[in-house]
């Protein structure tokens, strides 16, 4: 009985059966696994694709926050550079205006505008540097602005005090108002026009250089940020003199080390920190001292 049903069982149909019995075992077998792989891509590509579209919402979100800063750092800076310029420009045309006998007024500008325009500036020029120290996951090398913006803060800082001074003398200032509600103004005379011009020169100078750096940021992070996204480059500033810097994160290493040691910001932070070792390990030698 078993010869027979073996003798059965392979025969050429049954054979064919059996085989073909077995191709689709196996290719259901094989049709279930490729299923079960392209679930598993298609949902790895919605993940990565996932991941893209958040990480560009993300970039779009920071190019905007970023955008904006930079705009006030500059819009504040040169609210600043034009308000001590007009003041500088009056004082000269009435040097003329005397010299000519042409009647004149004293001129608009007073110092506490200037100092309110200056704290608007030093709050949107710090911001910059809150905002590299932000988002510096994205790239290091943003750390650069922060360098850069330090160092021209600090020569304008400079200048700014030392135009001070001159400033609450030479700006007209008001009495306080009667009981009538009108302003009166001290007695004014024109201040040293020559004085007035080197100083007004010496502060917008620096400023402007916080404003170029302010522009150089906006353009690198949007480089930075966008410049995959749209398949373009903005092109850097390009300064005809070279002792002007332009700030590019692909000199980033060059750049760090100018401001690092050839700015006085740079050479001001080293003379510090030197101090501070210096006393430390004077404190630590104290210490180690038999009898401390």
């Amino acid at each position: 009985m078993s010869d027979e049903l073996l003798t059965a069982l392979t025969t050429p149909d049954m054979l064919a059966a059996f085989i073909g019995a077995l191709a689709a075992i196996a290719v259901g077998t094989l049709g279930a696994v490729v299923v079960v792989w392209q679930i598993g891509e298609q949902a790895r590509l919605a993940l990565a694709q996932n991941r893209e579209n958040e990480a560009t919402k993300l970039k779009l979100q920071v190019y905007g926050e970023i955008s904006q800063i930079c705009r006030r750092a500059s819009d504040t800076q040169i609210s600043l550079s034009s308000y001590v310029r007009n003041f500088a420009s009056n004082v000269n045309l009435i040097q003329q205006w005397q010299l000519k006998g042409i009647p004149w007024t004293v001129p608009r500008e007073r110092f506490p505008a200037l100092q309110e325009l200056d704290r608007q500036f030093e709050d949107a020029a710090i911001e910059i540097v809150f905002a590299t120290e932000r988002w510096q996951i994205i790239d290091p090398r943003i750390d650069l602005f922060r360098y850069a913006m330090n160092s021209a803060l600090h020569d304008a800082r400079e200048a700014f005090h030392a135009y001070v001074p001159f400033a609450v003398q030479a700006m007209p200032m008001e009495m306080p108002a009667e009981a009538t509600g009108q302003p009166r103004l001290f007695p004014w005379r024109v201040p040293d026009a020559a004085r007035l011009n080197a100083l007004t020169e010496t502060l917008i100078s620096a400023l402007d250089t916080c404003g170029t750096y302010a522009n150089d940021m906006h353009v690198e992070m949007q480089n930075l940020l966008l410049g995959g996204l749209f398949g373009n480059r903005v092109p850097p500033r390009e300064p005809l003199d070279p002792k002007f810097k332009a700030l590019r994160l692909d000199r980033y290493a060059e750049l760090k080390h100018y401001f690092e040691t050839q700015t006085e910001w740079g050479k001001t932070a080293e003379r510090v920190m030197s101090e501070v070792r210096e006393r430390l390990a004077r404190e630590a030698q104290q210490k180690n001292e038999p009898g401390a």
